[in-house]
């Protein structure tokens, strides 16, 4: 089974898939309209909710990795901190008030 994430991203053009509506995908046998997971008997509605997946994966990912950033940040402003792990409201105040401590 092909990686839904990595269907070939380079490849533009092909799609929609006439079965879970995929675009982008490589060239399968059964032709430009229909993508390589529903070409080898994958159900639609499987492929479309692991497509799902991925793609909730990934905006995980980037939230995390933007999360680390701000928390790395935080720890360098607030000496002694290293094993605080600050919540989402408290970064986000901090923040505000790093951004109004600017505009004074």
């Amino acid at each position: 089974m092909a990686d839904l994430g990595t269907l070939r991203p380079e490849v533009r053009g092909l799609g929609p898939c006439k079965m879970c509506g995929a675009s982008g995908y490589s060239l399968s046998y059964g032709g430009p309209d229909i993508c390589p997971a529903c070409d080898c008997g994958i159900d639609p509605e499987v492929t479309k909710l692991k497509r799902e997946l991925v793609e909730m994966k990934q905006s995980f990912v980037l939230r995390w990795e933007a999360d680390m950033r701000a928390i790395k940040q935080w720890r360098t402003a607030h000496p002694g901190s290293e094993l605080v792990m600050p919540d989402h409201a408290d970064l986000c105040m901090w923040l505000m008030d790093e951004l109004a401590a600017l505009k004074a």
